[in-house]
């Protein structure tokens, strides 16, 4: 009973690890019903199997120490209470609701995750359909060419991710974790493999045509070879000097500094400081931004972009978070960031000389760019790129929760995803 249990909720938070990124964001196929599911059986464990009870009140002792968890909570319950005052009640529940979902992935990889070579299998999950995507990616491209559609700012691929500046940060978020595993991997074999994926997402984020994701990966390498090893100084300046060579990596990049690229991002957070303004203590209601920025608009006519323009979010995570959640947002927003990066600071002194060090070092770079990213963009309304920075907050937090674990480190290895395999990747 216990193995099958614990084989069934390791098999399903594997089985959205790997379809998140695949599956539609809305509709009735979108990778929530998986998280649903994952909460039904857990409820079920807790409710029949005396251990798993045992467990879970355990988890709830200790989760006070658990930093990430309790800012995320915090923001949570205060994107409730802004319904009560939201010009837009339902839109706001509703996507508070699925904020609870994004914290529920947090949970599940750092706890419900339990057994022998679990993490393995999580990595190599997560990695793996990264590098499907970025195949997929390179096949549209080659479709597009087929046809004589250039791939540009107009023309841009986005695999199976929705949208391209969501398949940019998902390459990103991934790729660090990856390079991280090549420097650290003991095989050639896997050196290999772990090279061949570096330069299948670097393609990826290329072919993408995200200005962000470009400067991330810029960004991300500079960070990497500074706080890691200044051994990777020379790799970052052949990728910086390979994304300015190629027509189309550098046009982009250019495009950065280019006034009539951002021109309609300007007249965006122009009309949110108004919006700001007049709701500066409390916001108009987590994700309600849409719903008051046409009367502004209206008001403004000259910082309208289009007559049909929508803005749905201010392209700014900080000006998302104040113009919706009030002062009190910003503070939370700020108190997550910050607890965050504390934790990754003491897990990394934790694991020190470690291969699991060397992980955390990956999602910590990882972060850093979504925190970069989200400066000109909010991809906190992108449900597939709150999830990816939920995974990588759980993959950084996997092994730093002894106290909740290790009484019940036997209960997990007999219920283990793959009880019989061996540990072989030599990189965790």
């Amino acid at each position: 009973m216990i193995k099958l249990y614990k084989n069934l909720l390791n098999t399903l938070i594997i089985i959205f690890v790997i379809f998140y990124p695949i599956l539609p964001s809305y509709g009735d196929k979108n990778p929530d019903k998986i998280l649903h599911l994952i909460f039904v059986v857990q409820a079920l464990g807790i409710i029949f199997i005396p251990l798993e009870r045992k467990y879970y009140f355990n988890v709830m002792k200790n989760i006070k120490e658990d930093k990430i968890f309790l800012s995320l909570l915090l923001l949570n319950i205060l994107m409730y209470s802004s319904s009560f005052i939201s010009f837009d009640s339902d839109t706001t529940l509703k996507a508070s609701l699925k904020f609870s979902l994004y914290i529920w992935i947090y949970y599940n990889i750092v706890y419900n995750l339990r057994g022998k070579n679990i993490f393995k299998i999580l990595l190599t999950s997560f990695v793996g359909v990264a590098a499907i995507s970025s195949i997929f990616s390179i096949y549209q491209t080659y479709e597009n060419l087929h046809i004589n559609k250039h791939i540009n700012a107009e023309n841009r691929i986005s695999s199976f991710l929705e949208n391209s500046n969501i398949l940019g940060l998902y390459a990103v978020s991934a790729l660090f974790i990856v390079i991280m595993l090549f420097l650290n991997s003991k095989k050639n074999y896997q050196k290999v493999c772990f090279s061949i994926c570096s330069l299948l997402l670097i393609i990826n984020i290329i072919l993408s045509q995200s200005r962000n994701a470009l400067i991330a990966l810029i960004f991300g390498s500079i960070l990497l070879s500074l706080i890691y090893n200044k051994k990777l100084i020379l790799p970052t300046a052949i990728t910086l000097g390979t994304l300015i060579i190629l027509p189309i990596s550098r046009t982009r990049i250019i495009d950065i500094l280019s006034t009539n690229q951002n021109i309609s991002r300007i007249k965006i957070w122009k009309i949110t400081n108004f919006i700001i303004k007049d709701n500066f203590l409390f916001g108009v209601g987590y994700d309600g931004y849409s719903s008051v920025y046409p009367d502004y608009v209206n008001n403004y006519k000259d910082l309208m972009i289009r007559d049909d323009y929508m803005a749905y979010h201010p392209h700014n995570v900080f000006l998302k978070f104040q113009s919706e959640l009030g002062i009190l947002g910003t503070i939370l927003l700020v108190l997550f960031f910050s607890l965050t990066l504390y934790n990754f600071y003491k897990n990394i002194k934790l694991f020190k000389n470690s291969n699991k060090q060397a992980i955390i070092v990956g999602t910590a770079v990882s972060f850093l760019c979504f925190l970069l990213m989200n400066m000109v963009d909010s991809y906190f309304n992108s449900p597939k790129a709150i999830m990816t920075l939920c995974l990588i907050l759980g993959i950084s937090n996997f092994y730093s929760n002894k106290k909740v674990k290790e009484p019940f480190e036997k209960y997990f290895s007999n219920g283990s995803f793959v009880t019989s395999a061996q540990n072989q990747t030599g990189y965790i």
